[in-house]
Formats: structure tokens, sequence, C-alpha cells
């Protein structure tokens, strides 16, 4: 289970990196413009401008999906509902520091609940016992 944990965070990590962002090209909401202006021009960050693609948030990516996986896994345990309150906070973070806008958010939840899900259907079609016979 371990294991599946971190291939699921490795696989969206690498999925928002390499795919998504380099397709979708966002501008962070803190990032300066080459003329020099601000794209929001009311936020600052106090180190300094990002640089790279917005869409989707990673953080929510990565979070709503391993909270997905763990729920899906263990639907019995109602305490593995803290999760979601967890990624939320971490993910509502992001647009509070005017790393992101809530559309990246919501883009990496809806992606991360996503890949939650299969993620923790491959990983129980794997670990189903093989009938004899």
């Amino acid at each position: 289970m371990l294991l599946a944990a971190i291939l699921l965070i490795a696989a969206t990590d690498s999925l928002a990196h390499y795919v998504i962002k380099p397709i979708a090209h966002r501008e962070r909401p803190c990032a300066t413009l080459p003329n020099g202006e601000h794209v929001v021009p009311w936020i600052r960050l106090p180190d300094g401008a990002r640089w790279d693609e917005s869409f989707p948030s990673s953080h929510a990516l990565n979070n709503f999906a391993i909270a997905t996986f763990f729920i899906v896994l263990f639907p019995n345990k109602r305490s593995m509902y803290w999760l979601y309150l967890a990624a939320f906070i971490i993910s509502v973070s992001r647009i509070y520091e005017g790393l992101h806008y809530p559309s990246d958010v919501i883009g990496g939840a809806g992606i991360g609940v996503l890949m939650g899900y299969g993620f923790a259907y491959l990983f129980t079609a794997l670990e189903r016992p093989k009938k004899a016979g």
C-alpha cells in the first residue's frame, strides 16, 4: 500500500509538471510579465515571483489524489474523510499565498480525485486473491 501511495504521488506530480502545465501554460497570479507589470497587480511574494506554470495546482492534485485513494481503500473508516479537510486546507493555502487561482486548485482537486479512484481500483484489482480452479 505504501508503494502504491508513492507511485500515485509520482504519477500525479509527473502528470501535472510534465504534461498538463506545459499544455495549459497559464501564468501564476504572482508572476511578472515581460513588460515589468504583475499579472495580478496587488500580489507580491516576499521571496519574489514564480515563473513556472500555474494550472493545475500540484498541491491540490497530490493531496486530493492520496485522500481519495485511502478513502476508497478504507470505506468503513469514517475518520479517513478528515483527509479531504487536510487536502482542502492545503489547497486553499495556495490561493491565499498568491500562487494559484481558485480554478487551478479546483482543477487539481478534480484531477486528483479521478487519479485517486483509478489507483485505488488498480490497487484493489492487483491485490485481489486469484481464485483457484
